[in-house]
Order: structure tokens, then sequence, then C-alpha cells
């Protein structure tokens, strides 16, 4: 039975197995295992400044170790430059990479952005968006291809196209149409109340309407 899956992600059951048995390859079948998914670009990167800033810290410590030794001094600074190169480069080396894999992803998210929901297919349209010539956006889009961005895509060179069989391409031209402002829904006039008011001069009680001037039924009197 093997330890590897299809996608070949090496199995925890032989990560762990090398790892007790063997250090150094069971650390390169956890950093393959931690980072087989290589478009979730956060969790990539996240693996490689721990592994960086550990391996720095190990250094770190190797060089107090070396110092506070009894040792001879010339082999003093023999250790400590030894430890400086090793563990300081291997950190320097993951925390790089990490770095590289930050801007591949702000890369990769500029050309799913020229590309957009309706998917532009035209890579010289593609380029022109993101700001780099056309040799450049295939060597790009086939590294997204090699990600596994576009599941079964290719790039059709003979069309300078980019082909993603379960994409609806969108070949229209999108034009810039002004909307026309709803026509305003006509509002009811407001019913009129009516009310009795007593008349100021003969006293007497007179049905009125709100709003509308009217005289007293008795005496004449102007009411509202």
């Amino acid at each position: 039975m093997s330890g590897y899956k299809k996608s070949g992600e090496p199995s925890w059951g032989l990560v762990v197995f090398f790892i007790i048995c063997f250090f150094p390859v069971g650390f390169y079948l956890l950093h393959k295992k931690l980072t087989a998914d290589k478009i979730n670009f956060s969790r990539c990167v996240k693996v490689n400044k721990v592994y960086g800033w550990t391996f720095i810290a190990l250094g770190v410590f190797g060089i107090f170790s070396t110092a506070t030794d009894t040792q001879e001094f010339s082999m003093k600074v023999q250790n400590i430059i030894f430890h400086i190169i090793f563990w300081g480069g291997i950190g320097y080396l993951f925390l790089s990479k990490a770095k590289r894999l930050i801007k591949k992803s702000e890369l990769f998210q500029k050309y799913n952005s020229a590309i957009g929901m309706n998917y532009i297919s035209d890579i010289d349209a593609i380029a022109k968006v993101v700001s780099v010539n056309y040799n450049k956006a295939v060597k790009d889009l086939q590294e997204m291809i090699t990600y596994g961005y576009f599941g079964d895509g290719y790039i059709n060179q003979a069309q300078r196209e980019l082909v993603v069989p379960y994409r609806k391409v969108n070949y229209t031209r999108v034009e810039h149409v002004q909307i026309q402002p709803e026509a305003p829904i006509p509002q009811e006039a407001p019913k009129p109340t009516i009310k009795v008011v007593a008349c100021s001069s003969c006293g007497a009680n007179n049905t009125v309407t709100t709003g509308i001037v009217s005289e007293c039924e008795f005496c004449g009197s102007p009411m509202a």
C-alpha cells in the first residue's frame, strides 16, 4: 500500500513514520503535506514563515549555547559561523519563499480580477488590464493552470485566448447604458378631516372640514 495519495500528497502515517525514524525525510514530507494545496496561499505562507522563524530561533539558540560553552575561542567562532550559515540560511530561504508566495498571490488576484465573473478569454485584453506584455501573461496564466486554477483550462496560442471548458465565455462588448429613473408613484391626496367646532361668536356647534374656511350656519361668522 502506497503512502502517497493520488495528488502526490504524502499520508500522515508516512510523515509520522519518517519523523520518528529519519527526521530529515520526515521534515521534507511534512512540508510537502502542509503545502500540498498550492492554491491556498495563506496557508503556504504561514507554513513557510513558521519554518523560517523556527530555524532562525534554532540558530540563535545554537549561537548562545556556543558562546557560553567552555571550548576554545577559535572553535567557538567556527561553531557560531556554522549556526549563522546553516540555521540562519535555511530560515532565510523559507522566509524568502513566503515573501515570493505573497507576491504571487497578489499577482494571481490581479489576473482573477481581470478575467472577472463574465470570463474574458482574450489574453491580450487580460495582459492590458494587468499591465504586462502578452508573453508574461501567457507564462503567468500557465502557472495558474499548474497551480489548479481554471480546472481543465488551457491556453490556445493560435487564438491567443484562455480556454476554460466549464465556464461560459462572454464575447459581447459591454456598453454604457443610461438607466432612466423610475417615474414617481403618485400619492393620494390626504382625505379631509371633518370635525365639530363651536362658533366663537354665538357658541353654536357646526360641522366643518379641516383646512377649509366656512361660515357658521347660525350667525354667519367665519369658521375654520
